[in-house]
């Protein structure tokens, strides 16, 4: 493959992340809204700490992308 062959698959790939970031998005807007109408906090630092566990798991059991991750396992435990 080419170096423009690469920038190819490098766009679909961020048109992908940012497709699935903005889905993210919305449904985490919706759960704020659930919350608000709830009358619960919004903010849930427990739930940020359990997803930031998860991604380092995650990232621990998959020892090829750990290899080649710019982020670590043990800088997202850290902020947990």
């Amino acid at each position: 493959m080419t170096i423009e062959d690469w920038r190819v698959e490098i766009d679909k790939i961020d048109a992908e992340l940012l497709r699935l970031l903005n889905a993210r998005a919305e449904i985490a807007v919706r759960v704020g809204e659930s919350k608000r109408e709830a009358g619960l906090s919004v903010l849930n630092r427990g739930r940020e700490r359990e997803v930031r566990r998860e991604a380092a798991r995650l990232l621990l059991r998959m020892p090829e992308l750990r290899e080649r991750s710019m982020i670590t396992a043990e800088a997202l435990e850290a902020r947990a």
